[in-house]
């Protein structure tokens, strides 16, 4: 039942990039990570779940990426240019290690500019 969930979001989010559609597709990385955890309960660290609520008022998706062994949170942001509030909610969360913000642009229909700024 899952995977096939996981197949019906993929294709939703591949409508909404197509579309322009970009709270649509946060919404389809929101999802995906919650189908995730249901595929590998306790896959999310609680300094990552202290961070994911900390920043959900400001994001439109998140998801973790990866295999494990520290892992790499996707945020979709409200509002452009988040990096500093970003920054600013890691550093007050516990059990982050040395995390770091790498910023990244999405020109829908253009491709992806990621820079890494510490």
């Amino acid at each position: 039942r899952t995977v096939h969930q996981l197949v019906a979001n993929a294709e939703d989010a591949a409508v909404a990039l197509k579309q322009g559609q970009l709270a649509a597709v946060g919404e389809c990385l929101s999802k995906y990570w919650e189908q995730k955890k249901v595929m590998a309960p306790g896959s999310e660290p609680a300094g990552v779940a202290e961070l994911r609520s900390k920043l959900q008022p400001s994001l439109l998706g998140f998801s973790l990426a990866g295999a494990g062994g520290g892992g790499f949170a996707v945020l979709i942001t409200k509002e452009p240019n988040q990096r500093e509030h970003v920054q600013e909610v890691m550093a007050a969360c516990k059990d982050l290690g040395n995390a770091y913000v790498c910023q990244a642009q999405l020109a829908l229909g253009e491709g992806m500019v990621v820079s890494r700024s510490q």
